[in-house]
């Protein structure tokens, strides 16, 4: 039974989060310490940087233009979605790459097209990203459920 691995949910208080670089992907290091005062490490994999282009015109021709910018193949999702900027829901394009280092170049390269206005959320931190899209507050417990080594 060497290989397998048992589902858990446990719960743990967050001590600190950083990303490593695995097979050119961040993938979010939690470090962690149980109920019973041990340490360990639990590892996101599942998660992926990005940030938000307000733009105008004809969003099609906008994914495009950046498609084919993206020599690189940089960019992992481009897709419309709804916004709340201020008290007004908005369509934005959120642009979906596969490192942290990727948003600025990526950044650069789009932000002089024709339809792109702004760029927004560029410079969340990408562990810090994760914590407010998964409401985890730093120094407090949480669920971690995933699968024990």
């Amino acid at each position: 039974m060497g290989g397998l691995l048992a589902q858990i949910i446990m719960k743990a208080f967050l001590l600190d989060i950083d990303y490593e670089t695995q097979d050119n992907r961040a993938v979010i290091r939690l470090f962690l310490k149980d109920e019973d005062g041990r340490f360990f490490l639990a590892k996101d994999r599942n998660f992926s940087p990005y940030f938000y282009a307000f733009i105008s015109g004809y969003p099609n021709e906008i994914i495009q233009s950046i498609k084919e910018l993206d020599e690189k193949a940089r960019i992992k999702k481009l897709e419309i979605v709804e916004k709340k900027y201020f008290k007004e829901i908005i369509n934005v394009l959120r642009i979906t790459v596969g490192h942290p280092q990727d948003v600025v170049a990526v950044r650069e390269k789009i932000n002089e097209l024709e339809g792109i206005d702004e760029i927004h959320e560029y410079d969340i931190l990408f562990a810090r990203r994760y914590l407010i899209d998964k409401n985890i507050t730093p120094m407090d417990w949480l669920e971690i459920e995933g699968k024990k080594r």
